[in-house]
């Protein structure tokens, strides 16, 4: 179909990531973690000034993998190189595109990679398997991931309406585990659904084509794509539907952590003013990341952006109270609880699966955020003005 060819133009740039990452995956092995959360408290300052090192980093050439393509809400981390926020702490930083929060995990842990951004949730499942990764940021603080399906198709008002479809899924993505922490919280079971398909990338293709009723993906990312396409869309966006849980975050190894904590610091350092950067100038962080990856359409990543501040995916009470990032053991805990179905049999200790330790202080939502207006953030609206702080008209 040719509305799909840009979608699959997309998988080739990920087919040698996806060799190396699978060779690493293989030779991955899990170890112990070291740190325990120590809280620093936020300050209300809203200064772009870098925090820099007091001695030369042990580790100043530092690799990053995203969990998948570069989309909009990736590009605080492409700000951080071209304002030279990175550069300020003394790194250098490369960028990867990614094949699914799964294999990002792994590759992280296996030291493919300094540092990954992924699905913490997906985090939590590898690490009560024996994976090692630890958590050092908490990006989104609610996650984006939803129920996805073709108004035209599926009219999804409740999670009930989902009973006797069949869902499409990649077993790679973050998508299958908040599933079933989406099932738990609205006492589903899961043999009411139809059927399910393991599916390919991209997922959205599958949706769009008919073959499977709906999928388990991103408001900000999937969702956006299927409308860019000129699909209405039909979602159930399970933070609305009783999910508490992160969505992506910044995750290290223990090696890292033990080794070379400086360099974790600067990379946190250097990657949160990217953010604020990006809260206060939307329309320029998007050209920086369309500078960087210039075969996606921009209008693509405005929408994506938007609809991740529409949709209030960085912010929540604990950012209101302790700065962007934070991590709490209450939340971890309660993810846990969804999760427990595909938890490992070990009992997960919440105290070494994530860190606050080497977050930088200076993380205070910034009080004059920018403002966007995407053409579609699917489930709210066209032609939608939208702050870092939420939908404005």
């Amino acid at each position: 179909m040719s509305h799909l060819s840009s979608n699959i133009k997309a998988i080739s740039r990920t087919a040698a990531i996806v060799l190396v990452v699978a060779i690493v995956v293989i030779a991955g092995a899990a170890a112990g973690f070291y740190y325990s959360m120590t809280p620093s408290p936020a300050t209300s300052t809203t200064s772009m000034t870098s925090e820099s090192s007091m001695a030369p980093l042990s580790k100043s050439s530092v690799t990053f993998t995203l969990p998948w393509l570069a989309a909009g809400y990736n590009a605080p981390f492409y700000v951080a190189i071209d304002q030279g926020f990175f550069k300020a702490q003394g790194l250098d930083v490369s960028i990867s595109e990614g094949t699914g929060s799964g294999v990002a995990i792994r590759a992280v842990a296996a030291g493919t990679f300094d540092f990954a951004e992924a699905d913490l949730p997906t985090a939590l499942v590898a690490i009560s398997k024996g994976v090692d990764v630890v958590s050092v940021a908490a990006v989104d603080q609610n996650t984006g991931l939803s129920a996805i399906a073709l108004q035209s198709m599926h009219k999804l008002t409740t999670p009930s309406d989902l009973s006797g479809l069949t869902w499409g899924y990649h077993p790679g993505g973050a998508g299958p585990t908040a599933f079933q922490a989406f099932l738990t919280a609205n006492n589903i079971q899961g043999s009411s659904i139809k059927g399910n398909t393991s599916i390919g990338y991209p997922e959205e293709a599958f949706v769009m084509s008919g073959s499977v009723d709906f999928i388990t993906e991103f408001v900000d990312y999937e969702a956006v794509n299927v409308v860019d396409k000129g699909y209405a869309v039909s979602l159930l966006p399970f933070t609305q539907y009783g999910v508490s849980e992160y969505g992506f975050g910044i995750l290290t190894n223990s090696a890292m952590l033990k080794d070379h904590p400086d360099t974790v610091k600067a990379f946190l350092a250097g990657a949160l003013q990217g953010e604020l950067y990006t809260i206060q100038h939307p329309m320029d962080a998007i050209t920086s990341l369309n500078n960087h990856v210039s075969s996606t359409n921009v209008t693509l990543l405005r929408d994506q952006l938007a609809s991740a501040f529409a949709y209030k995916l960085w912010t929540s009470s604990d950012t209101d109270a302790n700065g962007l990032w934070w991590q709490t053991s209450a939340k971890w805990q309660a993810m846990g609880q969804y999760l427990t179905g595909v938890l490992g049999s070990t009992p997960v200790d919440y105290t070494k699966v994530f860190t606050n330790d080497f977050l930088p202080s200076n993380r205070a939502f910034p009080t004059n955020p920018g403002t966007i207006t995407g053409a579609n953030v699917p489930g709210i609206g066209f032609n939608l003005t939208v702050s870092a702080t939420g939908k404005t008209s």
